[in-house]
């Protein structure tokens, strides 16, 4: 979207207008949809600039460290809202000032308004991009202090879209986009502006550095020019820029054509243009949905190839090497004068020429599938005739159109900046993250709740992004305009970034379909925890559709964290606070026998239940405090009275829990009528000794995760009731060796498998190398005792973690390699250092 400002209704008359902070309600929240658990995300200040919905009273969002004040462009109001970050009043941030821009002393410069800010890296002086009243003549970059007061303006190029410093803060540059006007009778060059403010603010020396030197070889063939009588120099609209480590060179993008400049700093001059080619949504991976007319989500390959179109870019650097990461937002020229927008099924109608696609433009279809396709309703509205491509591209020397080009990739990408190829490519994986926690709300627009109302155009839109690096890893923070909220990726191996989350602070819930929280994320800024205004790492989101600024708090949980009480007892409460802020069921099994416990554990995951333990006769009162803070409204009791008591079970009642109790006359019946309860049809089962323990401690997360029941046996017997429940099995898991489940009782069992070691810790690395699917995480407990074990197996299985076991003060070699194989990154240590010494935590302390 571009970020020109709006019309302004209100004209304010003071220079500076000292407001109360204005927000939204104080249960304004944030909603984290988690894929690789890695960060934790809270909201930690907010502030509404008041200006009307979509009116654009909050679009760039800067932070000065030296004051703790974050600089707001305001749109609406046409000015520089000045914020202190330093602290939150009922969770709003304070406006010290609001810097009006009209009536500031230009001379005959004409404002239309703000688009840009950028604040001194070390002097905390501020750099606006401000637009001329008419747009195609120059426009400003003025420069104001820390408290808002002028300082200077400087003359730059048509349209300046945005305005930085560079790292050493001796040069401001603006991106000039340079567009036509409506009629696109004037079309003014692109051109980056280079402020030289080395001597100061107030004595600047302005370089305007544009195209029209440079040579056509230098320009890569895929790139689009394509405006109506338009040179080079013209076509290219500068929207964004990123500056390398080194201030030796910028990157601009240069959205509509669909490239990447490159700016010489020290000559300044432009010395490349980079194509950044089309994303060919046939192909697996790269499928989209396109259709807003059609009820159903439906994300699938099609004939299309996707302009990247980036606008906002961010640069970083892994092992001296730089990337540049795009969001592939997409635009097309819409204008009176000149338009290259239409849809698909009016494609004929509109240009008076035919469509006729080739298979050699796609790779993911044959020509005899792309004419069955067409032949059965390829151009129909419920599939492919409602989205949104251009007329400039597709067509053959026969003036036919052989591929259909749509705007923007759906997608973020990186870049290896000195070859300038792409490495990655997050293909449709935001659509799918989005139509798996918010299908109702699919590819929503900002100002409206209805799913797929972008479906024809640019899906959620990725419009703006930063890179910043917690706890020493990088992270990619993408803005979804149009979806709302923020996409986080773990970016660290470019070539291979993974799904770390996906935060929002819009509410959907509203009954009449309004707009509600924060809509339409248009500028982003990184705080790292050193220069954060609180002391963690911190998010600056600017949303322009709700004139709203929300600041997040976004914590690493990589590395090492302890969960201990003074008893088995408190340390499973702590596990279950550390999982569950809320949940519906609660499981509680007795504290000092621990096969009804293990058994359970797939049915706590199923039920997403903590797992709380209690005494035999009575409810432990911190136990009761804790169901309370779950909000919890049922117990699953594990056990008969001679288990968990009928007084345990009528204190449960007491507090107006409903109570199912799942027993048996012994342990094996108990987790028998378990694996009953678990309602599904598993194939296989896991089998362990129903006396001793330690061996299938560490198999317990895997079992959850993939809901197969845990069933006990006697070392040497079968008990009749897991015989029973093995029925209908195809495949079992025994843990442990011939001393815990003999080759008697194994072969009864249907295609047994046996994971053992010669010890408890060697089956566990067994079990960990073997069976782990785990991501990054490990949960630590003692091999000696085990209801740290247990209670922290849910858990475990929640965060799709391993269950390692060490002894008090040593890891066991073979626990230690099997650690080492899996790369650990999080880790939790169940239980105090009597369990688990600080020797082990050291020993096993994740390298971030």
């Amino acid at each position: 979207m571009k970020k020109l400002p709006l019309a302004l209704a209100t004209v304010f008359t003071a220079s500076f207008l000292s407001l109360p902070a204005m927000s939204m309600a104080s249960d304004q929240k944030v909603t984290a949809y988690d894929g690789k658990k890695e960060l934790e995300v809270s909201l930690a200040g907010h502030y509404d600039s008041g200006a009307a919905f979509d009116e654009g009273g909050a679009e760039i969002i800067e932070y000065d460290k030296k004051h703790k004040r974050a600089f707001v462009t305001n749109g609406d109001a046409k000015s520089l809202d000045i914020l202190d970050l330093s602290s939150t009043k009922n969770g709003k941030f304070q406006l010290v000032k609001r810097v009006q821009l009209n009536d500031l002393d230009l001379g005959d410069f004409q404002i239309d308004g703000p688009t840009s800010v950028a604040v001194h890296p070390s002097q905390g002086y501020v750099a606006v991009a401000i637009v001329n009243d008419k747009k195609t003549s120059d426009g400003i970059v003025a420069l104001f202090d820390a408290d808002g007061n002028f300082i200077k303006k400087y003359q730059v190029g048509a349209l300046p879209d945005m305005v930085t410093f560079s790292h050493d803060g001796t040069k401001i540059l603006s991106a000039n986009e340079g567009e036509p006007n409506d009629d696109y009778t004037v079309d003014p060059e692109g051109s980056v502006s280079i402020i030289d403010v080395s001597k100061g603010p107030a004595d600047g020396k302005v370089t305007t550095a544009g195209f029209g030197s440079l040579d056509e070889s230098k320009i890569d063939k895929n790139v689009r020019i394509f405006g109506p009588e338009a040179s080079a120099a013209q076509d290219f609209e500068p929207e964004y820029i990123t500056i390398s480590p080194q201030d030796k060179k910028a990157y601009v993008s240069l959205q509509e054509n669909n490239g990447i400049a490159e700016l010489d700093l020290e000559n300044n001059e432009f010395t490349a243009v980079h194509g950044l080619g089309f994303k060919d949504h046939s192909t697996k991976g790269n499928g989209l949905d396109a259709s807003n007319d059609s009820s159903t989500i439906d994300i699938k390959p099609l004939p299309v190839l996707g302009m990247y179109q980036p606008d906002a870019i961010a640069s970083y650097t892994v092992n001296g090497k730089e990337y540049i990461l795009t969001p592939n937002e997409g635009d097309s020229r819409d204008y009176d004068g000149y338009s290259e927008e239409t849809r698909v099924g009016d494609l004929e109608k509109d240009t008076g020429k035919k469509i006729h696609l080739n298979a050699d433009n796609y790779s993911g279809f044959t020509q005899k599938e792309l004419d069955q396709m067409i032949a059965n309703g390829l151009f129909d509205d419920d599939q492919l005739g409602k989205l949104h491509v251009t007329t400039a591209n597709g067509l053959n020397d026969q003036d036919e159109y052989e591929a259909l080009y749509s705007f923007g990739g759906r997608s973020f990408s990186i870049y290896e900046a000195e070859q300038f190829n792409q490495v990655y490519d997050s293909g449709n994986e935001f659509e799918k993250i989005i139509a798996n926690n918010l299908p109702e709300h699919f590819n929503a627009n900002n100002d409206e709740n209805e799913a797929k109302k972008r479906s024809d155009d640019k899906g959620p839109e990725p419009e703006t992004a930063v890179v910043g690096k917690i706890k020493g890893k990088n992270y990619a923070f993408i803005g979804l305009e149009r979806q709302g909220g923020v996409m986080v990726y773990n970016i660290d191996d470019p070539e291979n970034p993974h799904y770390v989350t996906y935060f929002t602070s819009r509410d959907f819930s509203s009954e009449d379909g309004s707009v509600k929280g924060d809509s339409g994320p248009e500028g982003l800024t990184f705080i790292p925890a050193e220069d954060s205004p609180n002391g963690s790492p911190m998010l600056l989101v600017a949303h322009e559709v709700s004139g709203t600024v929300a600041a997040f708090n976004v914590e690493s949980l990589l590395g090492e964290k302890r969960l201990a009480g003074s008893d088995r007892y408190e340390t499973a409460i702590e596990v279950s606070k550390e999982g569950w802020d809320k949940a519906d069921t609660v499981i509680i099994a007795r504290g000092d026998e621990f096969a009804d416990a293990l058994a359970g554990t797939p049915l706590a995951y199923k039920e997403d239940a903590p797992v709380l333990l209690s005494h035999n006769y009575y409810l432990d009162p911190k136990v009761r405090t804790e169901v309370e803070r779950l909000s919890a409204k049922k117990a699953i009791i594990l056990g008969g009275p001679n288990a968990i008591s009928d007084h345990v079970e009528y204190q449960l009642k007491g507090m107006g829990l409903n109570i199912e109790r799942i027993s048996g006359d012994t342990r094996y019946g108990t987790a028998s009528n378990i694996a009953a309860r678990l309602d599904g049809n598993p194939d296989k089962a896991i089998v362990v000794n129903g006396d001793k323990f330690p061996d299938a401690l560490s198999v317990a997360p895997y079992a959850a995760k993939n809901s197969y029941p845990i069933l006990l046996t006697k070392d040497r017997t079968l008990p009749r009731e897991t015989n029973l429940a093995l029925h209908g099995m195809e495949r079992t898991v025994v843990v442990g060796g011939n001393g815990v489940v003999s080759k008697k009782v194994m072969d009864k069992l249907p295609n047994a498998e046996r994971y053992s070691g010669t010890d408890r810790y060697k089956t566990a690395a067994k079990v960990i190398t073997d069976l782990n699917d785990a991501g990054n995480t490990a949960f630590v407990s003692t091999g000696q005792e085990f209801a740290d074990a247990l209670t922290g197996s849910v858990l475990a299985a929640k965060q799709n973690a391993a269950s390692i076991l060490v002894k008090e003060n040593r890891v066991p070699d073979s626990v230690k390699r099997a650690y080492d194989q899996l790369g650990i990154e999080r880790l939790y240590i169940l239980g105090g250092p009597g369990a688990v010494n600080e020797d082990v935590e050291n020993e096993l302390k994740p390298k971030n």
